[in-house]
């Protein structure tokens, strides 16, 4: 008994504290590490209750989260590649310039979070049940289920973070494009010939982005 309450600890623990790590974030590699956080705290918590499905449960759910955090770093370190910064903040709009990126970026972050039909959804199912099937000789069905509906709903706030963090990166408008192509074409045109391009356009030939 003592085994599994430090285990549960641990668990509950290390799902608490990545959760709201992870939530106040700008930086979307820190993001993710404090996610993983969560993810490790899940499995710790399921593995700790010694049962024949939680086993199960664990074992699948570890394997799943890793493919789809695979598939979550892939998509932002493309990113990072491309806008040469990890900071959400300043970052927007590349959606229409990396689509396939962007469409799975989105389909792995809601797997992670366990929408259905995706595999991320059966993860959370499997450990939930082992949860209830193992609270429910103990403490009854009121506990129970109260125990689950707590999970589900603190669920929420990665649902929250990790959707925020797609619209930061794909949707709206980025504050570092016009700064990054002024500085680009000032590197590139700098010499005797080319000395007006340095200077910032006037306003009337001020280039605009979409």
């Amino acid at each position: 008994i003592v085994i599994i309450l430090v285990m549960v600890g641990v668990g509950l623990g290390s799902i608490i504290i990545g959760t709201l790590l992870a939530y106040s974030q700008k930086d979307f590699m820190r993001m993710i590490a404090y996610a993983s956080i969560d993810t490790f705290g899940y499995s710790i918590l399921i593995f700790g209750l010694f049962t024949s499905l939680s086993s199960i449960a664990g074992k699948f759910y570890i394997v799943n989260a890793a493919l789809i955090k695979t598939g979550v770093i892939l998509c932002l370190g493309s990113v990072y590649i491309r806008a040469g910064t990890r900071n959400m903040d300043v970052l927007g709009g590349l959606a229409g310039k990396m689509k396939k990126t962007a469409i799975i970026y989105i389909v792995c972050i809601l797997s992670l979070v366990g929408v259905p039909p995706l595999s991320g959804f059966f993860g959370k199912w499997l450990i939930f049940t082992a949860l209830y099937d193992y609270l429910l000789p103990q403490t009854g069905v009121l506990i129970s289920v109260l125990v689950i509906v707590l999970f589900a709903g603190f669920s929420i706030i990665p649902f929250m973070f990790l959707i925020r963090s797609f619209n930061k990166i794909f949707l709206g408008h980025s504050t570092l494009i016009d700064k990054v192509v002024f500085n680009r074409l000032r590197h590139c045109c700098q010499g005797p010939v080319a000395w007006p391009l340095s200077a910032p356009p006037s306003i009337e030939n001020r280039p605009t982005y979409q």
